[in-house]
């Protein structure tokens, strides 16, 4: 890469730091206007404007198709297509009552279309009808470069069948497949397989029968992801029937401990587990204890964690591989996030409100442990992590001085109300006049540079004067 020059503009610099300059800019909106700046930044404006394209609803498809229809170049940036419907509302209608308005889902021609984008990796449809997609995947040559397939159905009605997924099966590049439903789907006939995919995240049930193994199915399949499971045959169909050469396995269903302790033993590769379940279950303990693992996580949703991982990791010297504990079972709002929250207080309009609301306030941010987690328990866990050698992350290590960070974090705030208000005295009566004074300091300390300054010179001109 090139260096650039003491003192080069934006259109001087060469293309490798500019591509790092718009990836930088989150906001479509921004792109847009930098690249009507310069002639130079225009090409690759675009390039980063169209690599990721969100359409919400039939009117953007709508601009989207006719400006690709100008612009077909414009077709060959596109690397990741999302089309989303309208979010569901609902209107009034005369007589004052409800009317729900249908979502504006794709039509099979509009889903088509932008099916031949010639460089498009990864697509994401959501609220799309079964029979649409199958109609519209009818032509595979189209999907022939994605790799990437996100979709989140409508719910499936009586005519709706599973011809959806020989389609699927006929796409060369799908390694990566996301499926979700607000009901349950059809399970994929025998005919049906989907050679190359690799990762599987699945947050919907497959409807019985089971007559098809998940491993006929996916035979190269790796990770499988397993989200809100509602129907246990479904669940222990997948665990029971997934390949045994996955590597990764997160299950994020309720109640699912014995179902996963029964079959994590068939899994002889895997190394990553994460879980969002009750983790009362010995007969888990002992199944994790004999498994190949080196990293473990836990999400929200899991309960009994103390005590589960107090066993395991008494137990550790079975569990050699076990290197890493991702803890995510309880979060909360810490640093900065505190901060924001209070700004968005609609009640703290001045630092008096905000010393009034204070406790308040700080018992609706504080972490809501599940049942069997505690700040005592986690740091119990934490000695044993450490003697044990493994590594410890996530957001529960954030909790554990969650009341030191709040107050920290609300002293920051009572200092900049303070000054916005120009009312120093609910910061001086809730700390006392030396605490607020170091407040202003260590929080605001160019403005105290400026206080000191300022009686400096003061303090020079009283002694020229005498």
């Amino acid at each position: 890469m090139a260096t650039p020059s003491a003192g080069a503009s934006l259109p001087t610099l060469p293309d490798e730091m500019l591509r790092l300059v718009f990836s930088g800019i989150s906001a479509s909106a921004e792109r847009a206007r930098l690249a009507r700046v310069r002639r130079r930044l225009h090409p690759l404006a675009m390039e980063h404007l169209y690599r990721n394209v969100v359409c919400w609803g039939a009117r953007e498809r709508n601009l989207l198709a006719r400006t690709f229809e100008a612009r077909p170049d414009l077709q060959n940036l596109v690397r990741k297509m999302s089309l989303y419907s309208e979010p569901q509302r609902n209107r009034s209608t005369a007589d004052g009552t409800d009317r729900e308005e249908k979502p504006g889902c794709p039509t099979p021609d509009a889903l088509r279309a932008f099916l031949r984008l010639p460089a498009c990796v990864e697509l994401s449809l959501w609220d799309v009808r079964p029979s649409v997609l199958h109609s519209a995947f009818g032509a595979t040559s189209a999907l022939a470069k994605v790799n990437h397939l996100s979709l989140r159905f409508d719910p499936f009605e009586d005519d709706d069948d599973a011809t959806w997924w020989a389609n699927l099966a006929q796409v060369p590049s799908l390694t990566h497949l996301s499926l979700s439903a607000p009901d349950e789907i059809p399970s994929p006939t025998a005919a049906d397989s989907l050679t190359h995919v690799r990762h599987l995240d699945i947050s919907v049930d497959l409807a019985p029968p089971f007559d098809v193994p998940l491993s006929t199915t996916f035979p190269s399949l790796q990770e499988l992801l397993v989200y809100n499971f509602l129907d246990p045959d479904a669940l222990e169909h997948v665990l029971s029937t997934a390949p045994p050469g996955l590597t990764t396995l997160f299950v994020m269903t309720d109640d699912a401990q014995d179902i996963v302790a029964t079959h994590l033993s068939r899994y002889e590769k895997l190394s990553k587990l994460r879980l969002s379940t009750q983790l009362r279950s010995r007969a888990l303990r002992k199944s994790l204890a004999a498994s190949p693992i080196s990293h473990l996580a836990l999400d929200a949703g899991c309960t009994e964690v103390d005590r589960f991982l107090t066993c395991v990791l008494r137990n550790c010297a079975q569990l050699r591989r076990l290197a890493e504990l991702v803890l995510d079972h309880v979060w909360t709002l810490t640093g900065n996030g505190i901060v924001v929250n209070l700004r968005d207080a609609n009640v703290l309009r001045s630092a008096h409100k905000a010393v009034l609301f204070r406790n308040d306030l700080a018992d609706d941010m504080r972490p809501d442990w599940p049942d069997g987690s505690s700040a005592e328990g986690l740091s119990y866990v934490l000695e044993l992590a450490r003697k044990a050698g493994v590594r410890v992350s996530g957001s529960a290590l954030e909790c554990l001085n969650w009341e030191r960070d709040f107050e920290e974090q609300f002293k920051r705030f009572l200092v900049q109300k303070s000054i916005e208000t120009k009312d120093y005295g609910a910061l001086e009566r809730h700390y006392g006049r030396e605490e607020a004074g170091d407040a202003i300091v260590r929080y605001q300390p160019d403005l105290a540079d400026l206080v000191a300054e300022a009686n400096r010179r003061r303090e020079e001109q009283r002694m020229a004067e005498v």
